[in-house]
């Protein structure tokens, strides 16, 4: 019920999710680092590609020790992320939070 009445909290998941991927995508770009993030809405996942995958069978090949490694670095940095999972922001995380995440997930890739 509470989504019925609050139907703008799709659209808000969804810019939220696209400002994360793309600023964290474009971002890995620039500094040639070879990570990759997809997702919809407010899911993500971190690839290390510099490509995004399109099919499951695009990640064959993927940097695994870089993806371990980067683990570290996000406890470091104070980010919790399940490795090779689908991740999750809420509702609840404001422009800000996403803002620190982006921020965070940038300082643990450049290490």
């Amino acid at each position: 019920k509470h989504l019925q009445e609050n139907s703008y909290i799709y659209e808000d998941m969804m810019t939220k999710g696209e400002f994360f991927r793309n600023g964290f995508n474009d971002w890995c770009a620039s500094k040639d680092f070879p990570f990759c993030m997809t997702g919809i809405g407010s899911m993500f996942q971190i690839h290390a590609k510099t490509e995004l995958p399109r099919l499951p069978r695009d990640l064959l090949g993927q940097d695994e020790d870089a993806l371990g490694e980067l683990q570290l670095h996000f406890r470091l940095n104070n980010i919790l992320l399940p490795w090779m999972h689908l991740a999750f922001f809420s509702a609840a995380h404001t422009q800000a939070d996403i803002e620190e995440m982006l921020r965070a997930f940038k300082a643990s890739v450049a290490v």
